[in-house]
């Protein structure tokens, strides 16, 4: 059973394989949530992208999916305002035409409250999307700092013996 890449040795725990790499083969590497797992047929590391969509994919899940309700009203939000910036260099014409050039005092007055209300719009959005957006940064942020502490917590002290940067973090926290 020691001849085969993939057998369990007896200092082996259950979750963790060996490397499939030659070089690499008396290693034990653990399996991780979300990151894409190696099988005897393809020995070599998954791409980039893989590497990325699983690590995305574990973000959502643990972290980010709760807040998809504010994320998707900080969106709309986000799209109001881009839209009052397309609508106000649309109004420009008019303030041209008819304010500028055609000396017309009423269009002053229409084109002047539609420019404020476009204005008070933008404010508007721009300041509840980022109040929005700031909360779930925040939550999301608690939450990574108290899964990471409650890892931390697990581990034993020899851990801490030969990694004093993971101590400082720690002392930081």
């Amino acid at each position: 059973a020691a001849s085969r890449p993939f057998a369990l040795r007896p200092d082996m725990r259950p979750g963790q394989r060996r490397f499939p790499f030659p070089a690499r083969r008396g290693l034990v590497a653990r399996q991780v949530p979300g990151y894409p797992r190696m099988n005897r047929r393809s020995a070599r590391m998954p791409s980039r992208a893989d590497r990325q969509r699983g690590l995305f994919g574990r973000l959502w899940q643990d972290y980010l999916r709760r807040y998809w309700p504010r994320m998707g009203i900080a969106a709309v939000l986000m799209v109001i305002e881009g839209s009052t910036l397309a609508l106000l260099s649309w109004m420009l014409k008019p303030l041209f035409d008819r304010v500028f050039v055609g000396r017309d005092e009423s269009a002053m007055w229409w084109v002047g409250g539609v420019i404020l209300s476009l204005f008070l719009v933008r404010a508007t959005t721009y300041v509840i999307t980022r109040a929005i957006l700031t909360s779930v940064q925040q939550g999301v942020a608690t939450r990574m700092q108290t899964d990471l502490l409650r890892h931390l917590l697990t581990l034993d002290g020899a851990f801490f013996q030969t990694n004093a940067s993971v101590t400082r973090t720690m002392a930081s926290m």
